[in-house]
């Protein structure tokens, strides 16, 4: 990667395996800020420039480097297996009109979301970051505050209700004892968070603890998983849990076991009084005080039957099904609209 000369630091030029890219600065995720071309049909050598000379270079079979000309109006790359020499012209402007025809705020951002704008995803967004709104100021008489933030220590709550699933492992650090996450969504919701909590310090000196709703949503749309959580992950974490019962099966685990290995490995919840309050809308004092629920809710030798009932053993189909409430089940195509004439019959 370079950042094109007398530009002001505004451009970025890169390179992957076959393609030559440019990329306006800064880098947001936004998918109208950059625009790349196929370099060369196989792959692209790095080529670096050294007292004046062009070299080749590349390591491990990955793309090392390439060349810029000293006034940035021209890239330089060589084939790997066409053994070309190209000359490219550099022309920032493409790039400005691309960002131009992506819009502002959460224009060029709707089309990482599925649907879109009008899409569930986006709109089930939207009312949980309004619901967490509401959750802040909680019961109150009192005229609500309208505003568009939210407190930033919500963040990992609120990334899970739309999909993104962080342990508190993952993100204890984050918010109250300062340990460093060693899980991959730790680092992302580490950068989530600093991101916004640092981002007009610069300019103002001071740290923030709130994020807008904007700000959220092109924040999650960059450090979600990009391809979600799919069935044989789940699938996979399950059959690690089966193999650590007392009996271990493949693909099966008993009901004591499982119950067993939550309560004794599994985390603990620091928000379940919080939860269940809320759920139950009932108001207690302490966070220890589980005095509300119902007596089979808080006698603890009933977890294994608060769980899988009558169940003896519980398998992936049951877990996905009945605790985690997934619905798994291929979505069938909608019918097609029949036609208005056989729906209103024929004129007379």
């Amino acid at each position: 990667m370079r950042v094109l000369p007398q530009h002001h630091a505004r451009y970025l030029v890169f390179i992957t395996e076959k393609y030559l890219g440019m990329q306006l600065l800064p880098a947001d995720g936004n998918p109208f800020k950059y625009c790349g071309y196929l370099a060369h049909p196989h792959q692209v050598f790095g080529a670096g420039v050294a007292a004046g000379d062009l070299l080749t270079a590349s390591w491990g079979g990955q793309v090392g480097d390439f060349a810029l000309s000293h006034d940035g109006g021209f890239a330089f790359t060589y084939g790997a297996e066409d053994r070309s020499l190209l000359q490219w012209e550099v022309r920032p402007r493409a790039v400005e009109l691309l960002s131009l025809i992506g819009g502002t705020e959460l224009e060029p951002f709707y089309c990482l979301l599925e649907g879109g704008k009008s899409g569930w995803l986006f709109q089930e967004v939207q009312d949980l970051f309004f619901y967490m709104q509401i959750l802040q100021q909680e019961n109150i008489d009192l005229p609500r505050r309208v505003s568009d933030t939210i407190q930033l220590s919500e963040i990992p709550e609120l990334v899970r209700t739309c999909g993104f699933y962080p342990s508190h492992f993952e993100v204890g650090g984050l918010e109250w004892s300062g340990r460093q996450p060693i899980e991959e969504g730790g680092f992302q919701l580490e950068t989530m968070m600093m991101d916004i909590r640092y981002r007009d310090f610069d300019e103002t000196g001071l740290v923030r603890d709130e994020v807008s709703f904007v700000e959220f949503v092109r924040l999650f749309v960059n450090h979600r998983p990009a391809y979600g959580y799919s069935m044989e992950r789940l699938r996979e974490a399950f059959g690690t849990m089966c193999q650590m019962g007392e009996y271990p099966k493949r693909s099966r685990i008993e009901k004591e076991d499982f119950v067993y290995l939550l309560q004794s490995i599994g985390e603990p919840s620091p928000n379940l009084h919080r939860s269940l309050t809320t759920l139950l809308r009932v108001s207690t004092y302490g966070e220890n005080n589980f005095d509300f629920l119902p007596p089979v809710g808080a006698a603890p030798q009933s977890a294994t039957l608060l769980i899988a009932g009558d169940l003896q053993e519980i398998d992936s189909s049951f877990l996905v099904d009945e605790l985690l409430g997934i619905d798994a089940a291929p979505r069938e195509k909608p019918a097609k609209q029949e036609s208005s004439e056989s729906l209103l019959g024929k004129p007379h």
